[in-house]
């Protein structure tokens, strides 16, 4: 492939420190992705996609050629051909999540919301976990932009099972945690899926979490007591181990999160916030973990109380690699 690159390339009149570049790219090489990205944006966007669509003639499977093609035709104010482009290359392979990305990219870019919102019935065909995890990027970017009313189909892909009044009062939950409203978000609490449905339950404070941790340290207090107004501080009964993000992974880069939560009457535990990490790869990871935990309640002369907990995620590399997760209240 490398030497059919060459000859095509510099048959069509390329100099040679040009083909160097698309062949970077067709390679994957992250730094000089990251580079041509740049480029871009310094007004060379033209050139880059001159250099983007060769490479794209001789691999149109080329995720990093396909990726700076689309993003140079937007900056060339040539949005639609840039959307036409993505379409045919994710057409090619629909079971790839990183096309359904860059395709979700576009759309977050282009600010083309509604279409961004469609993309739920595509990410339905992905096989797992791509599905799960597009499809709760796809609220986040929605809500991120205050178009938390387009949520509701990504939402009932998730949690198919919850009441349409249930998803309703997540998606309005999601709303309020984006306007920073932590009382309204817990005032849709009681509506979201019941006990006795643990997967939409846990799912619902997932995408709940997740939302709050991309606010990261300016979302108000909760109305927790803290930890030492407690008779008795809560007890971790269940955790979950975060997922090592497959980006820090390859790159073998360690980390941590701290996360504000609120541990509920309930023992189930609500992310309300970021207060530092190292490295934000991580923040999606340790939101999703916490969500998860369980405790035997904090009480105050007996009885249940929603306690306001400081949690510590870390990510260690080791031979596998695995993760471990720390508590510190």
């Amino acid at each position: 492939m490398l030497a059919t690159l060459i000859r095509f390339l510099l048959s069509a009149g390329l100099t040679w420190s040009a083909l160097s570049v698309v062949h970077a790219a067709n390679a994957a090489n992250i730094r000089e992705h990251t580079e041509l990205g740049l480029r871009i944006e310094n007004g060379e966007a033209a050139e880059v996609f001159r250099l983007a669509q060769k490479a794209v003639e001789v691999d149109p499977d080329s995720w990093p050629a396909n990726d700076l093609r689309w993003r140079a035709l937007v900056a060339l104010s040539r949005p639609d051909d840039a959307e036409a482009g993505l379409v045919r290359w994710a057409d090619r392979n629909r079971s790839d999540p990183s096309r359904a990305e860059a395709l979700l990219d576009y759309y977050e870019t282009t600010k083309r919301w509604d279409r961004l919102a469609a993309m739920t019935s595509w990410l339905t065909i992905l096989p797992e976990p791509g599905r799960v995890e597009e499809l709760r990027s796809t609220i986040d970017r929605l809500c991120g932009a205050g178009q938390c009313e387009l949520a509701a189909a990504p939402v009932r892909e998730l949690i198919p099972h919850a009441t349409e009044p249930a998803r309703t009062a997540i998606v309005r939950a999601l709303d309020a945690v984006g306007r920073k409203d932590i009382k309204g978000m817990l005032a849709e609490l009681p509506a979201f899926p019941p006990v006795d449905d643990p997967g939409s339950r846990t799912e619902a404070r997932i995408l709940v979490s997740r939302r709050a941790a991309a606010i990261r340290k300016d979302l108000p207090t909760t109305g927790g007591v803290a930890p030492e107004s407690l008779t008795k501080r809560p007890e971790l009964v269940g955790k979950v181990k975060p997922i090592y993000p497959d980006g820090a992974r390859r790159a073998k880069i360690e980390g941590h999160v701290i996360v504000r939560a609120l541990v509920l009457p309930s023992g189930e535990v609500l992310v309300t916030g970021v207060l530092s990490w190292n490295n934000p790869m991580f923040i999606d990871s340790a939101a999703e973990a916490v969500a998860q935990w369980t405790y035997k309640p904090g009480t105050i002369e007996g009885k249940p109380a929603a306690v306001d907990y400081v949690i510590r995620v870390d990510y260690w590399m080791e031979n596998d690699p695995a993760t471990k997760a720390t508590r510190t209240p």
